[in-house]
């Protein structure tokens, strides 16, 4: 992550919030409170699917001397 931060910043990172606490977690009025949801979420939960990348633009091309 130190490639996406300066040295001092926040650092900031993603939070998996199950559907079932989501009321908690917006509802949460403390610091120790929303901390309580900093928790790794089981890698055994993930699924990850490839994603095409998106088409890329076509390059002009154009021959020296046409003009």
């Amino acid at each position: 992550m130190k490639r996406f931060y300066k040295p001092g910043d926040e650092k900031r990172s993603v939070v998996i919030v199950p559907p079932a606490e989501y009321q908690s977690w917006l509802a949460s009025r403390s610091m120790d409170e929303a901390r309580s949801f900093l928790n790794l979420f089981p890698a055994s939960r993930m699924h990850a699917e490839p994603f095409p990348a998106p088409p890329r633009a076509a390059q002009v091309r154009t021959e020296q001397g046409s003009e």
